[in-house]
């Protein structure tokens, strides 16, 4: 099963909200979904949140996704939910900032 985060920007404002918050609310509906793949046993989930192109955006948006994607990730490390992440692959780690390698170093064990 694979997940391909994209178009909460445009929910986001289609709803008259920022796209911090649909970011947000994507955070949340791909938790949800994380939840219904363990309770039905699903062996391998893979999860496409952030590309190269989105280095591109605003630094003030990517700064938000960083945050947002950092307390996610801290979030379901202390979770049960954890067990589901066996390994996290990333293309290009090094992209992203110091404060994630620790959260890297732990999903990656």
């Amino acid at each position: 099963m694979a997940i391909i985060m994209d178009g909460n920007n445009r929910w986001a404002r289609a709803r008259g909200l920022s796209g911090v918050r649909g970011h947000r609310a994507g955070v949340e509906t791909v938790r949800a979904v994380i939840q219904r793949a363990a309770e039905r046993d699903v062996q391998t989930l893979s999860l496409f949140a952030f590309s190269s192109e989105n280095w591109k955006r605003p630094a003030a948006e990517v700064n938000a996704l960083m945050e947002l994607f950092l307390m996610a990730l801290k979030r379901e490390v202390k979770s049960s939910m954890s067990v589901m992440f066996a390994s996290l692959l990333l293309a290009n780690s090094a992209a992203f900032p110091t404060r994630f390698k620790s959260i890297f170093s732990v999903l990656k064990r």
